[in-house]
């Protein structure tokens, strides 16, 4: 079974009791309010995609924060689909989920506002398509909020290279460095890094679609 097989069946597996979890509230919930308080401090449009959304959490804290927000949720695993599509259904045609593959995104050039993805890009096993493809939905200064656990300290290290990695099979943390990196080799411009966290540290990348000199991968036919 190859890397992204793995992903699905494991999230299908967990969607059942995902929302229990204690990740919730010690990793997942506080990388959350950095992702609101970083989308309320720029200038952005209200249209927005969540990549890997999982059972819906953010989206949800998305949808909740503004009448004026619309979020589509996109996830490999049918089961964390299914839990997005009930836990967001009050929002009516403003919350819209479909499972869908974040290496080939099923939408047109300069669709949204602003992309979000929170704590799956680690199971992405082509890291630089799946960028580009943040990079070709976002419209021009469009602003992707990266969200992912933070490896550079020794405790990092440790705990997702070390204990993650051998607990779910061949992920890939990314450094601050790397992080820059990717998104500047996709034509994004990362204006800043958010560290927090102290059992489990976390990121969160905040970059812009620049105007000029975008040169994204384009998906497969």
């Amino acid at each position: 079974m190859n890397r992204k097989d793995s992903a699905k069946s494991q999230f299908d597996a967990w969607s059942s009791w995902y929302d229990r979890s204690i990740l919730q509230r010690i990793f997942f919930g506080p990388t959350h309010r950095a992702i609101l308080a970083s989308l309320d401090s720029v200038v952005t449009g209200p249209v927005i995609l969540d990549v890997g959304c999982g059972t819906g959490l953010l989206a949800e804290k998305l949808l909740e924060s503004s009448p004026e927000i619309t979020v589509t949720g996109v996830d490999l695993a049918p089961g964390m689909i299914d839990r997005a599509f009930k836990r967001c259904e009050r929002f009516g045609h403003r919350a819209q989920f479909l499972v869908g593959d974040s290496e080939r995104l099923p939408f047109a050039d300069k669709t949204f506002d602003a992309v979000t993805c929170s704590h799956s890009f680690h199971h992405y096993p082509n890291q630089p398509a799946v960028v580009a493809e943040f990079a070709r939905v976002l419209k021009i200064k469009g602003v992707l909020l990266l969200a992912d656990a933070n490896r550079d300290c020794l405790w990092g290290h440790l705990l997702y290279d070390v204990f993650v990695n051998w607990l779910e099979g061949g992920v890939t943390h990314c450094s601050a460095a790397r992080f820059r990196a990717l998104l500047e080799g996709a034509g994004l411009e990362v204006v800043a890094q958010k560290k927090g966290g102290f059992i489990m540290p976390w990121m969160v990348n905040r970059a812009f679609r620049r105007a000029v000199g975008i040169l994204p991968l384009r998906r497969a036919a």
